[in-house]
């Protein structure tokens, strides 16, 4: 009878501790959701580091999602037609195979952790091989002119729409 009451302690101490972990792995993500850039600046996103600086303060419907254990984050927005460029001075083009993937970890491993289960967030941001990108990709940096890439930059501007994601970690 004590072996029956250990093995199914033991069970369910391994139960507990596989959902604590997946649990845990679900807590580490945050999502927000603004409708203005008035609005994100008043809920302090840029200075948490999950926006940068340089959106356009009339960007709208935006939307970002971070990792806390890895401050990858992704994030989408829309911008006025007549502020295409808003980027200049802040990011340089890249050709699409110099722009990294969102879905990968700062050790090039594929995590979609991010990227699978944001409704937002395009499936279809690179193109199949052979296939022309809908969108010109831009590399970042941390802060303009200086360092190495922070974000990545992928605009739509027939859409007014863009994108922007990082999987390397900050400091």
């Amino acid at each position: 009878m004590k072996k029956k009451t250990g093995l199914a302690l033991l069970v369910l101490a391994a139960v507990l501790i596989a959902l604590a972990v997946t649990t845990h792995k679900r807590l580490d993500i945050r999502e927000s959701q603004y409708p203005t850039m008035a609005q994100a600046r008043e809920d302090q996103a840029i200075q948490h580091g999950w926006l940068p600086e340089f959106l356009p303060p009339s960007a709208t419907d935006i939307r970002e999602r971070h990792d806390l254990d890895t401050n990858a984050v992704i994030l989408r927005f829309h911008f006025p037609v007549n502020e295409t460029g808003f980027w200049n001075g802040a990011c340089q083009p890249v050709d699409l195979d110099q722009a990294g993937r969102p879905d990968l970890r700062p050790d090039g491993q594929p995590d979609g952790r991010l990227t699978a289960s944001a409704s937002w967030w395009p499936q279809d941001l690179f193109p199949e091989p052979g296939a022309s990108p809908a969108y010109d990709f831009l590399a970042c940096p941390a802060s303009p002119g200086t360092g190495p890439p922070r974000l990545l930059l992928a605009i739509d501007p027939r859409a007014s729409l863009a994108l922007a994601w990082s999987a390397a970690k900050r400091p």
